[in-house]
């Protein structure tokens, strides 16, 4: 979905939202996690690893009307101001737990075993920190079986990002223009997540 607003003293506003779900029944290529148990493919169903459910951005950009035009001192100093800025948030990616020991002797090199799951494993977001994202404890190692952890069960951090710009346009001719830009990507210094 998108929307977008152009007012009439140079202010811009674009909204986009997306919302979407993708499913996977075994490993998707590129990079994507190997299967769990090599001879039960169909237990491989869930989401994918590149499932994003939610992506909202809104773009703004304001030419400031103050000495639009003008060629005089004042007019190259305090016109030819704009004003940018983009926010962006995004949930997390799906993921799941491995582990290193192997559980069957199975002849899968490149498996990558799941452990077996106890309880649910995520945590409200008031729980998580940048080292706790998902509890531990819900999962311990599957000896002589192949774990019942399903595959992209837990979700990753998200994103909240806000980028900022100001740009000075000075004319130089009716057609050309220099332009002297500020720029500030993640504006905000935050690594804040979400889901």
């Amino acid at each position: 979905m998108k929307a977008e607003k152009r007012f009439s003293r140079g202010l811009t506003f674009i909204q986009t939202y997306t919302f979407a779900k993708t499913m996977f029944d075994s490993f998707a290529c590129c990079g994507a996690q190997r299967h769990n148990n090599p001879y039960a493919w169909r237990l491989e169903k869930g989401l994918a690893e590149s499932d994003q459910r939610h992506r909202a951005t809104t773009a703004w950009l304001y030419e400031l009307p103050f000495y639009r035009g003008k060629r005089d001192l004042k007019g190259q100093i305090f016109g030819g101001w704009q004003l940018n800025g983009s926010l962006t948030l995004e949930t997390g990616l799906p993921m799941h737990p491995t582990q290193n020991l192997k559980p069957v002797d199975d002849g899968c090199p490149r498996c990558n075993h799941r452990p077996d799951r106890i309880a649910n494993g995520n945590l409200d977001s008031s729980q998580r920190t940048l080292n706790r994202w998902f509890d531990t404890s819900a999962f311990v190692t599957a000896r002589g079986h192949y774990g019942n952890s399903g595959r992209n069960i837990l979700w990753a951090p998200g994103l909240v990002n806000l980028d900022f710009a100001v740009f000075k346009n000075f004319p130089i001719t009716e057609t050309k223009e220099i332009q002297l830009r500020f720029e500030s990507y993640n504006f905000t210094n935050r690594s804040e997540e979400h889901t």
